[in-house]
């Protein structure tokens, strides 16, 4: 099958092999021609606009930095896709992108016969070399069985989400979830090891905490006063929940 590809920086110059080795015929385009050289060396043919690419395959795959790339690429009626896409032509959009943008260009594309699916992958540069990616597709379910074995020379794990969008949506939840489930686990624990008296807000020991307890202990020796039975609490101390919460509100404004 004639597939064209676009995009052939960290992730997609990888891809791009990919469906050369799985035997799909590629044309290729991108702002760096040499990036496009060892595609062009395997046999690729070089197309010099997004509308040519279009014009001369029956799927195009988009591997964008982000929505603005990919509107531009996408919509420019003179030098886009969509200047170079016909009735029953088949784009898919492999970059990260917002859902909203997505279903725009899907509109657009159907007003013209033109199927759009959004494609994001997951895996990183490591696993789009080594086919070890997966695709998250929204858009039409027959489209994407039809286009399932270009699918698979791609990634090893293509899973259709739902409509339109839903592929960009499951995208970004999922790297949402992996901020939020990756703590910082190690540095807190380190911290939390530390005795309270040298511990600082940075998380690294006070150098001057050493020096500033010796100094109150000699103080406190030669002192006329008599001992507390209370110590005095470290000023490196980290502040407790209920020291906090008096200084927010003062016994003035409490309830007895």
């Amino acid at each position: 099958m004639n597939v064209g590809f676009i995009g052939l920086g960290t992730m997609g110059r990888h891809m791009a092999s990919n469906l050369q080795k799985g035997g799909h015929k590629l044309v290729v385009y991108d702002v760096r021609r040499e990036a496009a050289e060892p595609h062009i060396k395997a046999g690729a043919t070089w197309a010099a606009s997004p509308r040519a690419v279009a014009e001369a395959v029956d799927i195009v795959f988009t591997s964008l930095p982000g929505p603005v790339e990919v509107e531009a690429v996408a919509l420019d009626e003179k030098g886009g896709l969509i200047a170079g896409l016909t009735a029953g032509k088949v784009y898919f959009d492999l970059s990260t992108n917002s859902p909203t943008l997505v279903r725009r260009i899907h509109d657009v594309f159907k007003a013209r016969g033109i199927h759009m699916l959004d494609a994001p992958v997951s895996g990183g540069p490591k696993g789009a070399e080594t086919r070890k990616l997966a695709l998250w597709i929204g858009g039409d379910e027959d489209v994407y069985k039809r286009c399932k074995p270009v699918l698979d020379a791609i990634g090893d794990q293509p899973y259709y989400v739902g409509p339109i969008g839903a592929g960009s949506v499951a995208k970004l939840v999922h790297n949402a979830a992996g901020y939020v489930s990756r703590p910082r686990w190690p540095k807190c624990s380190r911290w939390a090891s530390r005795p309270a008296s040298i511990r600082s807000r940075s998380g690294k020991p006070c150098a001057r905490a050493p020096a500033a307890a010796a100094a109150r202990s000699t103080a406190s020796s030669t002192s006329s006063c008599p001992a507390s039975s209370t110590p005095r609490p470290s000023r490196y101390a980290w502040p407790t929940r209920t020291s906090r919460w008096r200084r927010r509100w003062p016994a003035s404004t409490r309830s007895p």
